[in-house]
């Protein structure tokens, strides 16, 4: 038996039963919201942009840092990597939280990227304190 929920809004898909609790709810929902599909691939978009503009020019300065021999250079480049790993984990954590919600994970991965916000933080105050 299949049970479908209307929250009044059209671009809603109709639950499925829930795998964690055998009834339809609200958490089974969760992967088939076009507005937070949107949002996340919108977000995508635009970290994908900012990511590659700024492996670009860490390559650029890199290369540049080394025929110049400056030093200065190449630790703007180094910085340059520093974001660029931020912005990594960033992406994996907007990937990560479009998974669907488990019977363990009744909430879905959303909390994702609150850790992957909390994962970029300390790496920048790893590189900060050294």
């Amino acid at each position: 038996m299949e049970l479908e929920i209307s929250t009044g809004t059209p671009s809603e898909v109709p639950a499925k039963p829930c795998l964690a609790c055998a009834r339809a709810c609200a958490f089974a929902m969760k992967g088939a919201r076009d507005a937070d599909h949107r949002e996340r691939s919108q977000s995508a978009r635009k970290l994908c942009g900012a990511l590659v503009l700024c492996i670009l020019f860490m390559v650029v300065e890199t290369v540049g840092g080394i025929a110049s021999n400056s030093l200065a250079i190449l630790t703007d480049a180094a910085h340059l990597m520093t974001d660029v790993l931020c912005f990594t984990v960033s992406l994996f954590a907007i990937w990560a939280s479009g998974w669907d919600a488990t019977p363990n994970r009744s909430y879905g991965y959303s909390r994702v990227e609150v850790l992957g916000a909390l994962a970029s933080i300390q790496l920048i105050w790893l590189v900060v304190s050294a």
